[in-house]
């Protein structure tokens, strides 16, 4: 199957056990978030960001003790374009290897620290999987990194689903603009069901991101099998968190490249120059 024909939303919650076989690797697919979105207090919500992709609002839920950030994809639900499914897709992993971690009762999670291939990439996704951790790495010609840890990523809630007379029924402030440039112009399709993902919301500070804590993210990317698929500018980054997952690709994506792939330095990372990955590599 084509990568951007795999089903890439489940309709598991994501409260329910996460488990963690090779086959939730193979198909990741993004829970459904449980909030109730009908509990958004737009008196204390607005929104925070619009793009070619979508639009975004920093929204509080009544009953919850922080914000959030909601992530609406112009895109149709019908329609697996880039965004949404690779988006959902890469977050997916994240959440997967992060409670590969927390499952502290399985043998040790070993990858190969240095990887430079797409197949190197691939095994060391495995890895994470409860059968590569059986498996293990008996005859490797490397010493073994073991993984006890990963470092701090934006946390998600899962996906929603709403339908354009909802997004009507939202209060007037709240209505996502039409995104238009010289060529294009792009907006929330009328009578069509469209995804939302909705996200930690990570406020900026003004100690701005430390460049141990943002390398720290990008050698564990990279050593867990992430590619880039754009440039990765500063304003991407905030406290050292990466906010943007568009900016990775996990191993089996479709736009993974090797070119494309290994370690990165710091300050190319995140600088604004908007110069390409080309020019990203160390």
């Amino acid at each position: 199957m084509h990568p951007l024909l795999d089903p890439f939303l489940s309709e598991q919650l994501m409260s329910e056990p996460l488990t963690c076989y090779a086959a939730d690797f193979e198909i990741p697919q993004l829970r459904r978030c449980v909030f109730d979105l009908t509990s958004i207090d737009w008196s204390r919500s607005r929104g925070i960001a619009a793009g070619y992709d979508g639009y975004t609002w920093k929204i509080r839920i009544r009953g919850h003790n922080r914000p959030y950030a909601l992530k609406l994809n112009r895109t149709q639900v019908l329609v697996n374009t880039m965004p949404p499914n690779e988006s959902a897709k890469t977050m997916r992993y994240c959440n997967l290897m992060q409670a590969a971690v927390e499952d502290v009762e399985s043998p040790p999670i070993m990858i190969n620290p240095n990887p430079k291939s797409k197949s190197d990439a691939l095994r060391n996704t495995y890895m994470f999987s409860q059968e590569g951790r059986q498996a293990g790495l008996p005859n490797a010609n490397f010493e073994p990194m073991v993984i006890t840890r990963i470092p701090r990523m934006r946390r998600c809630y899962g996906w929603v689903k709403i339908n354009y007379s909802t997004l009507r029924t939202w209060p007037q402030k709240a209505q996502p603009h039409p995104w238009i440039d010289e060529r294009l112009v792009r907006y929330v399709s009328p009578g069509k069901d469209h995804i939302a993902i909705i996200y930690e919301y990570i406020q900026e500070t003004e100690n701005g991101n430390d460049p141990k804590v943002v390398k720290e993210v990008t050698d564990f990317l990279w050593r867990a099998g992430f590619g880039y698929s754009v440039a990765s500018l500063a304003r991407n980054w905030k406290n050292g968190v990466l906010i943007d997952l568009s900016d990775i690709v996990h191993a089996c994506g479709y736009q993974w490249h090797e070119r494309w792939y290994g370690p990165r330095e710091v300050d190319k990372v995140l600088r604004d120059d908007g110069i390409g990955l080309f020019n990203n590599r160390v």
